[in-house]
């Protein structure tokens, strides 16, 4: 992972040969420069030599480098898979949910249709048992009255069933928090 003495001669070396050019520009000191490239040549071949020798290290990083990438490309793609799969199990609970809400919603639709069908039912059978009795004059007032009561008691059941779906069915933010 890090330079060696070899690389670091080798380099310093290197750095000295192109000094040495801007040096004899002005000075032609030509015995100096050979001296500076014999030591670069010395420099670089040990360098290649002991890279040479560290093949096999050298290998083995770049072989454990690659397989460190292709592992994390694995993770990746493993990564996305599970996101799309929470993703789809998340849509799937959001219509078990909403399927659930349709269908109790269906079962109080009909627990109340039932409850509001009974008493119209009832209301609807007194009228025209006492609209009968007085086309035909057999009806008298008491009668009537005390049937028209039974038929406003009968409705009243209905308006509190009303109220009590209304009152349930309300929007309920604004309401104080309780705490029980």
């Amino acid at each position: 992972n890090s330079l060696g003495l070899p690389d670091s001669v080798a380099i310093a070396a290197c750095g000295a040969t192109h000094m040495m050019e801007i040096w004899n520009l002005w000075n032609a000191d030509y015995w100096a420069s050979g001296l500076v490239k014999i030591v670069t040549a010395v420099a670089s071949v040990s360098t290649a030599v002991w890279l040479v020798s560290k093949r096999k290290e050298i290998l083995a990083v770049v072989a454990s480098s690659r397989a460190s990438r292709e592992k994390q490309e694995e993770l990746e793609r493993m990564h996305s898979q599970l996101l799309l799969a929470h993703n789809m199990l998340e849509e799937q609970q959001n219509m078990l949910t909403h399927s659930a809400k349709m269908s109790a919603l269906g079962e109080m639709a009909g627990g109340m249709a039932h409850e509001i069908n009974t008493p119209l039912t009832i209301i609807m059978a007194r009228a025209k048992h006492i609209e009968r009795k007085v086309a035909k004059g057999e009806e008298d007032k008491a009668n009537v009255l005390h049937e028209l009561q039974d038929i406003e008691s009968t409705a009243r059941r209905i308006g509190d069933i009303v109220k009590g779906l209304r009152s349930f069915a309300r929007d309920g933010a604004r309401d104080p928090f309780v705490s029980s």
